[in-house]
């Protein structure tokens, strides 16, 4: 009887104990693709004589860099040549993907033969604007002109607004006097033509269709400091507090002072701007005037979308933007002189897990850019696959591994397919692979039901067995 109790008891705590899942995490982590080195000036005279293009997984360093998806050292090195009779300074540009604050620039090496080259760097165009994923072989197609003609040193000039207008600042120091917090509200009517609204602190926002009123407010739980910058036209600002998110129960349990003034729109905007950059960790690794003009161009785009109204911190959202940065340096070519002109830098590939348990890594690497320079000649391609996924299961050109896991392949002129690989840890995807990502997917709703038709079956059998222990007794008791 007490073994029984026992094996109850034991089941119990399985049955109810939690389960861990392994490879937990995302399914599905985007990435960028690779590019060549581009030629700033158009039909350029220099000669690619050859490019060994390496792709590192396995160098220690890059595992601080690792989070959902793989990264690798790129290294592209170029064998140039100017085959004129005229010495020549020719400007090439680098573009890469990122966001502001991942971007590294101690992670870039460019060269020329074996010493550094100093480059300029420029934030340029968002990714999504000039990459076109939607053609039929699935691969990024890429308007480079736009690449190139994002370079500028200039100023950004809003269109939607202009930085020269005075605007009316409204400021509002609110002191809650009850023990219980507030809704702080301020409804106003405006003409989303004539007039454009920032507000600083405000936390909620609703359009009244009906009466074509916006309400906009914030909970103030003791002391709060709230704003709302006007420009063009002026509007009536009507103000009341609540006690209840419905808006319905009025109170006069605060002190406030308002307090207006005129203010050029380009110094509230790089006020609030210069505060923000204090507390990033990229304030002094990045160009000044290229993070102005990002700042400005979202401030711009929002204003064009968002009927003339929106919330100041939103303007900083260009964090979270996947920009191109273009890196721009000089190289200076004697006549009929060869150099090796090398860059290297780390890229990161797309994880996959929606078929597969382990994960797939694609990478791509645009070619293309490589056709702007008189001719490209020999393309060496060496990939170093990681432990964990040492084998390419697919790619767009034809590679060949190697004995020690390597996968080559030289090619006598450029390829017409860029680059495309996919790394992972067996040889192929099996219908088993698919089958065991099956049963993962599945486990989240097939163990909790599992559980639960195992505790009902367990306490059947326990109703059971105490109901055959009574009868014993009973029987035991008549005798």
């Amino acid at each position: 009887m007490i073994k029984s109790i026992f094996s109850f008891s034991l089941i119990i705590i399985l049955l109810f104990s939690p389960m861990v899942y392994a490879n937990s995490g995302p399914t599905y982590w985007e990435g960028y693709p690779s590019l060549e080195v581009l030629s700033i000036q158009e039909n350029s005279p220099i000669v690619v004589e050859k490019e060994d293009l390496i792709f590192d997984f396995t160098k220690p360093e890059l595992a601080k860099h690792d989070d959902y998806s793989k990264t690798g050292l790129v290294t592209a090195i170029y064998e140039m040549s100017n085959p004129t009779d005229e010495e020549m300074t020719v400007q090439m540009a680098f573009p890469m993907i990122s966001k502001i604050p991942d971007f590294k620039s101690e992670d870039i090496k460019i060269m020329e033969d074996k010493e550094d080259i100093i480059f300029e760097i420029f934030i340029g165009a968002s990714a999504k604007d000039v990459i076109n994923s939607s053609n039929e072989n699935g691969q990024n197609k890429m308007n480079f002109d736009r690449i190139i003609n994002s370079i500028t040193k200039s100023d950004y000039m809003p269109e939607n607004f202009k930085l020269d207008d005075i605007g009316t600042l409204y400021r509002f120091d609110i002191q809650n006097t009850s023990d219980k917090g507030i809704h702080f509200r301020v409804d106003f009517k405006y003409n989303d033509e004539k007039t454009k609204i920032l507000s600083n602190g405000f936390n909620s926002y609703h359009m009244n269709q009906d009466n074509n009123i916006t309400e906009i407010g914030s909970y103030i739980h003791k002391e709060e400091t709230l704003e709302i910058l006007v420009i063009g036209e002026d509007i009536d600002l009507n103000i009341n507090a609540y006690t209840d998110t419905d808006y319905k129960e009025t109170t006069n349990n605060y002190l406030y002072k308002e307090e207006s003034k005129s203010i050029v729109v380009r110094d509230y905007l790089i006020n609030y701007f210069n505060d923000y950059l204090e507390n990033t960790n990229y304030k002094d690794l990045l160009p000044y005037n290229q993070l102005l003009n990002i700042y400005l161009r979202c401030t711009d785009d929002m204003f064009s979308r968002e009927f003339g109204y929106i919330w100041l911190d939103e303007l900083t959202t260009f964090d979270y933007f996947d920009l191109f940065f273009v890196l721009l340096y000089e190289v200076k070519f004697m006549p009929h002189e060869t150099k090796d002109v090398s860059i290297s830098y780390i890229t990161k590939g797309t994880m996959d897990r929606k078929e597969t348990v382990d994960p797939q890594y694609l990478f791509e690497y645009i070619l293309n850019p490589a056709g702007n320079w008189a001719s490209f000649k020999d393309l060496n391609i060496k990939i170093i696959p990681p432990v964990e996924s040492p084998y390419i299961i697919e790619s767009s050109l034809e590679l060949e591994r190697n004995q020690n896991g390597s996968y080559t392949k030289t090619f006598e002129s450029l390829p017409e397919n860029d680059l495309t690989f996919t790394l992972y840890s067996k040889e192929k995807v099996t219908f088993m692979d698919k089958i065991e990502k099956f049963f993962y997917k599945s486990s989240y709703l097939v163990f909790p039901l599992l559980r639960w038709l195992g505790l009902a079956i367990m306490s059947y059998i326990v109703v059971k067995v105490i109901a055959k222990i009574s009868v014993q007794l009973v029987n035991k008791n008549k005798d």
